[in-house]
């Protein structure tokens, strides 16, 4: 599913930390925004954004892989992580989705077996709102059901925001919230949760400036890199991933 362009664009990521190691510090910046800003679609610049073409040939793309393993287990050390094959994640996902917020986790995912899906409104190609990557959704919504996955990733961007507006995604949220199976999200995911009525008495984390539709959605908001509250995983920003990677497995690794 979308593996060459996503690790080419993986590729791209490491490539630009190497020349730019504060590019993560954007997620500071983010929290300047004001409540009335809550509703309206992400700032252009408050998220690091990758311009360019993805690149066409790099021999050293394994080493890079394998670079990016060890950031995803996040001890700097070779990931020895159980094998999952057979386990199936949905990637719930509409235009405006965060490049890394995505790419990052789902590349994680199936390099330890895990089955990706990008389910989405509708089939075809979306694009992310902070680079030019675009990614094929693979199914609807209305064709997918929370009994054929184990896992429910919601990344952020604007995705979450456009998807709150959709009656489809948001009872397939309720839907999976209700088997207890693990739900995974990531800095503006946690407002597709807020808009489906699944925070009450969660406790959680995200990007700080939706901390006001968390709390109002009867949800307490925490400012820490990674969070687990029963079924539910989140994390705040795109440092936070190789916590928020970690996390997902281990749960899934508890419910096997």
């Amino acid at each position: 599913m979308n593996k060459k362009k996503i690790g080419w664009f993986l590729v791209v990521i490491f490539c630009v930390s190497l020349f730019m190691p504060g590019c993560s510090d954007h997620a500071e910046e983010s929290t300047s925004l004001t409540e009335e800003n809550t509703l309206e679609e992400i700032p252009e610049g408050e998220e690091e954004t990758i311009e360019g073409d993805i690149p066409k040939e790099m021999d050293e793309e394994r080493d890079i892989e394998a670079k990016l393993d060890e950031n995803a287990s996040g001890d700097g050390e070779a990931s020895e992580l159980p094998d999952l094959t057979g386990i199936k994640a949905a990637f719930l996902i509409a235009n405006g989705f965060h490049d890394s917020e995505t790419t990052n986790p789902i590349a994680y995912l199936e390099r330890h077996g895990v089955e990706c899906t990008l389910i989405g409104p509708e089939i075809g190609e979306v694009s992310a709102y902070n680079s030019k990557l675009t990614l094929d959704i693979e199914k609807t919504i209305e064709e997918a059901s929370s009994s054929d996955y184990d896992l429910l990733i919601i990344p952020g961007g604007n995705s979450p925001r456009v998807l709150n507006l959709n009656e489809e995604a948001l009872v397939f949220v309720q839907d999976f919230m209700a088997t207890e199976k693990p739900v995974a999200t990531i800095c503006r995911g946690p407002y597709l949760l807020a808009g489906a009525g699944m925070l009450e008495g969660r406790t959680l984390t995200a990007m700080q400036y939706i901390e006001n539709d968390i709390i109002e959605a009867g949800g307490e908001f925490v400012n820490e890199a990674v969070v687990v509250d029963g079924n539910l995983i989140t994390s705040r920003m795109p440092g936070d991933l190789p916590l928020f990677n970690r996390a997902i497995i281990e749960m899934l690794t508890h419910n096997e």
